[in-house]
């Protein structure tokens, strides 16, 4: 097969290099809207459970006490408050790294907490054993001998 070179002017050419480009930017665009779905799909997730903990389980709460006795209203809300808070807290932990993964789409890097450098280590300095050799850097005197200047102050009038 013989392949025949396609003669085109240069606005035919820069006509279909900007198409294809434009063409990827918005594939891109629309993938990292899908990953951006994602971690706002897990964030009506949350609002969903922080309202079942809000504003669902005191209600229900209430109606149990009612309608059976106290115990078991207690006990129930017990037990649905340590559910749903370990959801909402597992949910938090999804959504962050969620949207951490869509940052990584458009090139953001994920975001190092502050204060988490590697650790150092600090030396002590060495003391020796005679402490009578250390010099006083402040220029103060001993706390016990006192200076002088009076202690406290003028007697008002």
């Amino acid at each position: 097969m013989v392949k025949y070179p396609v003669k085109m002017d240069k606005e035919t050419a820069d006509d279909l290099s900007e198409s294809v480009i434009t063409e990827g930017e918005v594939e891109n665009a629309e993938l990292v809207l899908a990953a951006k779905d994602m971690v706002d799909r897990i964030q009506g997730m949350l609002e969903d459970v922080g309202k079942m903990i809000n504003e669902d389980l005191p209600p229900l709460t209430d109606a149990i006490r009612d309608e059976m006795d106290s115990t078991t209203a207690d006990s129930f809300n017990s037990s649905m408050s340590t559910a749903l808070q370990g959801l909402l807290d597992n949910l938090g932990t999804a959504r962050t790294g969620a949207d951490e993964a869509s940052r990584v789409l458009v090139g953001d890097a994920p975001a190092e907490p502050m204060g988490m450098e590697e650790p150092g280590e600090i030396e002590a300095p060495e003391m020796g054993d005679d402490m009578d050799d250390m010099e006083d850097d402040f220029g103060a005197a001993d706390a016990a001998v006192g200076g002088e200047e009076p202690m406290g102050r003028e007697r008002a009038e």
